[in-house]
């Protein structure tokens, strides 16, 4: 008998003319499938074109037809008595893959707490991911005493299956760029790629699901998970959104929303890490009844590890966020962080290498900027009407007040930075030459902030020659790590140094160095220079990098 067709059911069975059960928020078929239920809401953005449709539909139905094997390959090992039991009560987990045809191999798992099977390719891919790609993520991380090294990481990625697959597919992004001359690779890659991404959604679907019902520790520990997924998917996003890419756009920002809120719903369960995790060594004390030797007190110390890592990394990328495309008037901070990097519970070099008052400066100066914009725009029927007067006195005040401030901070952090760079650390070392880069770059942003023009200044362009030199004098494998530094210089950057911000990339590029979002930003500001004799002195602007990305449809994110 043909399965009864559907009108009431989920979007998915709709598509797939399949019987729906209706259960919310992810229907039965879907689930016992492992694909993506699309829920009974407004009509999915990809139903709009009928071509965004058929590649969904097969998509899907990819899908749907690994799902079918591996059930079938289960059964097949079954009964050859080669099903692997753990825990007492009998929970399944078998490790299976495609056909013997196939060269690619995908875990399953059979029950929703069982942790991701392993195979062998999958097994090479985590290694892959953090040996050479999490470094290249997270170049300044270096592991307190308290985290132990990087095993809190391996623990979280092998209990987590979206988080699992996230790392799955940052190795297969990197195959994709290596195979870029190769179009036959490339698609497969492109298909298993698509594959991962459908297994990270449909994962963190059950999780947050799940989230509301627990409290406490356990509260804390799924919480983590599904923050670090979306900072994952995150990077992911940013990491596909370079120059030769050609895949998604922007997409980056959905998953730093939703990771904003996620901390503001885990933030009752951030006090006892709230001073990062060498702070919990206290707990070896008689009276707290713990030891650190403990399982239980390891198992907390690698929650406290992580969180602490991926709340930094999410106050970088919002922070960065606001700096890069502005702060709008609808983006409100779901998670207040400004006290945590005042009051140092936050550490960004730790993770990024920028010391937190160039952080702070930023992130106020992109508030300013808000602010100012918000003004402007209120006060535009006004003008229109001739009462311009005004303008300046309910303006400027508080505009040069406020930008009073960040400078003052700015030049403080300026004069801390070490002159003598002897005996220092690599690590130190190179913080404070990132750390400088950033200080003087959000000068640069200031002034244009506050003069309201896109930069012809002597005193901005002063400070384009100081970024210019600092970035010259870096060492080249940092250049990535000054993305946004190096945009904001080039932006505002007179003809006769031009050449000197595109050889600094040609440079860079010729002796192997890891480029990240470098080539995007020469862009950006090969588009600014050409935007920017069209502008007056007098116009008001956003910044002019925000500007660029709006008539180049480029919304990336330099970091």
């Amino acid at each position: 008998l043909m399965a009864a067709r559907t009108t009431h059911g989920c979007w998915t069975c709709r598509i797939r003319k399949k019987k729906c059960d209706e259960v919310r928020p992810s229907c039965g078929p879907c689930a016992f499938r492992q694909i993506i239920c699309y829920g009974y809401g407004e009509k999915p953005g990809f139903m709009h074109k009928e071509e965004d449709q058929r590649a969904e539909i097969e998509k899907i139905q990819r899908a749907v037809n690994e799902s079918l094997r591996a059930r079938r390959a289960f059964r097949v090992a079954k009964k050859q008595g080669r099903s692997q039991w753990g825990s007492p009560d009998n929970t399944m987990t078998v490790t299976l893959g495609k056909p013997p045809e196939s060269t690619v191999s995908y875990p399953f798992t059979f029950h929703p707490d069982a942790p991701p099977a392993e195979n062998a390719n999958d097994l090479e891919m985590i290694m892959n991911y953090l040996d050479n790609i999490f470094p290249l993520q997270y170049y300044f991380y270096q592991p307190s005493a308290a985290e132990r090294g990087r095993g809190w990481l391996l623990s979280l990625l092998l209990r987590s299956k979206p988080l699992y697959y996230t790392a799955l597919a940052f190795s297969s992004v990197q195959r994709i760029f290596a195979s870029r001359d190769d179009p036959v690779t490339e698609n497969g890659l492109l298909e298993e790629l698509d594959y991962q991404h459908s297994l990270i959604m449909a994962g963190l679907a059950q999780q947050l699901e799940e989230l509301p019902r627990l409290q406490g520790q356990e509260h804390l520990k799924l919480g983590l998970e599904i923050l670090a997924c979306t900072i994952q998917l995150q990077s992911i996003e940013i990491f596909r959104n370079k120059k030769w890419w050609k895949g998604w756009k922007g997409d980056w920002e959905v998953h730093t929303n939703a990771a904003g809120a996620l901390l503001s719903v885990i933030g009752s369960d951030l006090d006892p890490s709230s001073s990062s995790a060498d702070s919990t060594t206290s707990d070896e004390s008689p009276e707290s009844g713990n030891t650190l030797g403990t399982d239980a007190t390891s198992s907390f110390l690698s929650e406290i590890a992580g969180l602490d890592f991926f709340m930094t990394s999410y106050v970088w990328s919002d922070i960065m966020r606001y700096a890069n495309v502005g702060l709008k008037p609808p983006m409100q901070d779901s998670f207040f962080y400004l006290n945590y990097l005042e009051e140092g519970r936050i550490q960004m070099d730790r993770l990024m290498g920028c010391r937190n008052w160039a952080m702070i400066s930023l992130r106020e100066i992109s508030g300013l900027e808000a602010w100012r914009n918000e003004m402007l725009n209120g006060l535009k029927e006004p003008v229109l009407n001739g009462h311009a007067s005004g303008i300046d006195n309910l303006i400027v005040p508080p505009l040069a007040e406020k930008s009073a401030e960040i400078e003052a901070r700015l030049k403080r952090g300026l004069s801390s930075i070490s002159t003598n760079m002897d005996g220092l650390t690599k690590h130190v070392r190179e913080t404070e030459l990132v750390t400088n880069i950033f200080g003087l770059s959000a000068m640069i942003y200031l002034a244009i902030v506050v003069s309201g023009s896109f930069g012809r200044l002597p005193a901005a362009q002063e400070d384009v020659l100081r970024v210019l030199s600092a970035i010259q004098a870096l060492p080249k494998h940092l250049l990535m790590r000054v993305s946004w530094p190096y945009c904001v210089a080039g932006c505002l950057a007179e003809d006769g140094f031009r050449e000197d911000f595109r050889q600094l990339l040609s440079e860079t590029s010729a002796e192997g160095h890891p480029m990240g979002q470098l080539w995007n930003a020469l862009d950006l500001i090969e588009d600014f220079w050409k935007i920017r004799n069209s502008l007056t002195p007098a116009q008001h602007i956003e910044s002019p990098w925000a500007l660029a990305m709006e008539s180049t449809k480029m919304k990336t994110l330099l970091i």
